[in-house]
């Protein structure tokens, strides 16, 4: 199983070498939906929390526009990127992870301390979108089409599951200054891999993954790669990757240095008061992967 939130892990070591990221697994094709990315958490992402000043007896957090024209941010949006912070550093990082998979329940595919949290909401609600949008790139891009044309399948509309790339999301290059007390985030961008099964080991199974990487390379993955980074309905995504580096730059560096409000709330797993507006469950995600696997 792959957490999804091998990201805190590599947050962790990869902020050491000023590069850190998101990484979470997906596989499709699944299928669920929100009129507006406005209805997940109640509100239209405009700004990215992308810096915090602590000191003893003061915070301070500093945001960054999302859209080139000022939009004044709402206080919901406030304080859910606020939240998106404490809960990173309040929820130990074994916690944080999402896997959809058929073959689990709905107590099994999050963290624990993710269930009854907007970071557990947009990350399952991240995850089944990235299966969305791989599916409908797929299908425009008329994939399977060009692989038949290579001669490697004979019936596009009949494909081996184990064909089916696996996809989620990675770091991509991030710029930060740090200083002893802050850290603000200059940008941090995200990428997706992707890795098919590994199927029969003769030459000819050789030969259609080959041909298939190389595709999903060339034609799915820019195309994914401009949707994580861009598109509306990732910007509660990127909201959480923000609030998450800032909280992993406390964790790592100046929680043993700053004595401040957040000292005893890191890796606590106390999460009262952090707990979602809006009741929901993985199950509604669960499903409908499994409606639609």
């Amino acid at each position: 199983m792959r957490n999804w939130l091998n990201w805190i892990i590599s947050i962790i070591f990869l902020f050491s070498n000023l590069s850190a990221g998101i990484g979470y697994s997906a596989t499709i094709p699944m299928v669920i939906e929100f009129s507006s990315v406005e209805d997940v958490l109640g509100y239209e992402p405009s700004s990215y929390l992308v810096g915090i000043k602590v000191d003893r007896e003061d915070v301070s957090f500093f945001w960054k526009s999302i859209f080139d024209e000022h939009r004044k941010m709402t206080d919901k949006e406030r304080e859910a990127n606020i939240k998106f912070f404490l809960l990173a550093l309040a929820i130990p990082d074994d916690q944080l992870w999402v896997n959809l998979n058929v073959l689990l329940d709905e107590t099994q595919v999050l963290g624990r301390k993710l269930l009854c949290t907007d970071i557990g909401k947009v990350l399952m609600y991240s995850d089944v979108q990235l299966k969305k949008d791989v599916q409908r790139l797929f299908n425009q891009d008329m994939f399977w089409d060009k692989v038949a044309e290579l001669g490697y399948i004979s019936d596009p509309e009949e494909i081996d599951n184990n064909l089916m790339p696996r996809f989620w999301i990675v770091p991509g290059q991030l710029s930060v200054f740090m200083g002893p007390k802050g850290v603000l985030i200059k940008s941090a961008d995200l990428k997706v891999m992707f890795q098919l099964h590994q199927g029969k080991k003769d030459e000819g199974s050789r030969e259609i993954r080959e041909a298939i990487s190389n595709l999903v390379e060339r034609d799915i993955i820019p195309g994914l790669t401009y949707l994580v980074n861009h598109n509306n309905r990732y910007r509660l995504l990127r909201q959480v990757y923000y609030a998450c580096i800032l909280a992993q730059w406390y964790k790592k560096f100046a929680k043993d240095k700053i004595e401040s409000v957040f000292t005893q709330l890191v890796d606590s797993g106390q999460i009262g008061g952090l707990q979602s507006d809006r009741i929901w469950s993985p199950r509604e995600f669960l499903d409908e992967y499994v409606r639609l696997y």
